[in-house]
């Protein structure tokens, strides 16, 4: 189960989806990536069945934004 330490309302930053209603979910025990190249390797997720509470499922239904799990 993914473990959701806070989830927000917010605008895409990058990409083509820029400026577009987003509904980002932080995860916690998560600690995916540095940034730096050298740490990507060993930077992995260790979560078991991709679940998301209800409140944000909720939240992203109620704004009628797309939602998109990470790739395990």
């Amino acid at each position: 189960m993914y473990q959701v330490k806070e989830a927000f309302y917010t605008l895409q930053g990058e990409g083509a989806q820029a400026g577009r209603a987003s509904v980002f979910c932080r995860f916690s025990g998560c600690n995916l990536w540095s940034g730096r190249e050298i740490d990507r390797a060993t930077a992995k997720c260790t979560f078991a069945i991709p679940t998301l509470s209800v409140q944000t499922v909720s939240m992203a239904e109620s704004l009628s934004l797309p939602m998109r799990l990470p790739s395990i």
